[in-house]
């Protein structure tokens, strides 16, 4: 998912190179300070531990929600499952393009787990003769 412009995303990724640069001693201080002006963001990446506790309390959410949702209305059969699993993930999708478009959150974790839980949750979508997974 990607909310910035191909532009930000080319300036991230040249700052990064310039600091490989500096700590290879390649570039001086004034260059680096002209440079730097240059590829400013306004983008702000979060810690991996606070993105990794992110990404596992929004996983823990969403199931707990469909989990609730198959329970609470005794859908136990297949298309049930699968259409819950369809509805979770166009939720998942949805809601993850709606915090992206609002807050212009583009690092944080719960926004890719949103993402990656649509591919899982439209699996489970997938009919097969094994039964409702929910189960």
């Amino acid at each position: 998912m990607r909310k910035y412009t191909d532009d930000e995303e080319r300036r991230v990724r040249k700052r990064s190179r310039v600091r490989e640069w500096v700590r290879s001693g390649l570039l001086s201080a004034p260059q680096v300070e002209g440079l730097d002006g240059e590829l400013r963001v306004d983008l702000r990446r979060t810690n991996i531990y606070l993105r990794g506790t992110l990404a596992f309390f929004t996983m823990l959410i969403v199931v707990a929600l469909v989990g609730f949702t198959v329970s609470a209305f005794g859908l136990h059969s297949d298309v049930a499952g699968a259409t819950v699993a369809a509805l979770a993930a166009i939720l998942c999708i949805t809601a993850a393009e709606a915090v992206v478009g609002e807050l212009m959150s583009k690092h944080h974790a719960t926004l890719s787990v949103a993402e990656s839980m649509t591919g899982g949750w439209l699996a489970q979508a997938q009919p097969r003769n094994r039964g409702n997974p929910f189960r």
